[in-house]
């Protein structure tokens, strides 16, 4: 097949059989011969992802939903939001919030303060608030696309975004979406999780001579949705320590030799 072209067809009916857990299969055929099958595939059923984002302090209370039918859809924004302090500005962080104690002073721990932009939208080239489509505006950039949320004291939003997908490698699930005060400190920030799915969690530590963890999530018995990684690692500070970048890393079925560190075995958690 040298000169392949894209084709788009409505067929009726064809998926009622995986509406009724019927398998299908999808066949390419030899154009010499049409009994020969050159391959073939099982017809995966996509299911639908809700995610949520809850807010509970004393500034910022509420919800923002995101529904997504499939990837080639756009994504329903649901928000309701009730603010109890000066807010100002808001959008999805490319980290999510982790709070490592009990007595974390920091508002939102862990996030790095910076809009989740995957392709690289240039800041000082955008529309104005809500005054351009969503393409046009980092992914992560809620109140560029929607509007600030200067003197309110609530937000009721239900809209739609072709650019914020919950499915595959750009997808926001699992990073926080941080609300900030006109002056620059967060408010409040909450994490988007998958609504009412249970998750398998995988986790790797390591402690010499490297230090971090690897945490691996998908939702149970789902094994072809996405899986959501989450890599935090580094080197304990040595004086004669030099920087280095681009470490390819793996997984393994069996145990491998770590040269002066045994591998142990992946931890697997049901959340």
């Amino acid at each position: 097949m040298p000169n392949l072209k894209g084709r788009s067809h409505q067929i009726l009916n064809l998926l009622q059989s995986i509406e009724q857990n019927q398998p299908l299969y999808l066949l390419i055929h030899s154009e010499e011969n049409s009994k020969e099958v050159l391959t073939c595939a099982i017809l995966n059923k996509v299911e639908r992802k809700v995610a949520i984002s809850k807010f509970n302090n004393e500034d910022v209370r509420g919800f923002i939903r995101f529904t997504q039918n499939s990837p080639y859809e756009p994504t329903q924004i649901d928000m309701q939001l009730d603010l109890h302090e000066v807010a100002f500005s808001y959008g999805i962080d490319v980290l999510p919030t982790i709070k490592r104690r009990k007595q974390e002073q920091k508002r939102c721990p862990n996030i790095r303060e910076t809009i989740f932009n995957p392709f690289h939208i240039d800041p000082e080239e955008v529309p104005n608030q809500a005054e351009g489509t969503t393409d046009q505006y980092a992914t992560g950039d809620l109140s560029g696309k929607f509007g600030t949320l200067a003197n309110k004291k609530k937000e009721i939003i239900n809209t739609l975004d072709f650019n914020l997908p919950l499915f595959g490698y750009f997808s926001v699930i699992g990073r926080a979406i941080v609300i900030y005060a006109p002056d620059g400190p967060s408010l409040g920030c909450a994490n988007i999780e998958l609504e009412n799915l249970e998750m398998t969690t995988a986790y790797a530590t390591f402690d010499v001579p490297l230090q971090g963890q690897f945490i691996m999530r998908q939702p149970k018995d789902q094994c072809f949705t996405d899986t959501y990684i989450y890599i935090e690692i580094s080197r304990p500070y040595n004086r004669n320590y030099t920087k280095t970048f681009n470490h390819p890393w793996s997984i393994h079925t069996n145990p491998v030799n770590g040269g002066k560190f045994n591998c142990p075995s992946l931890i697997l958690e049901i959340n």
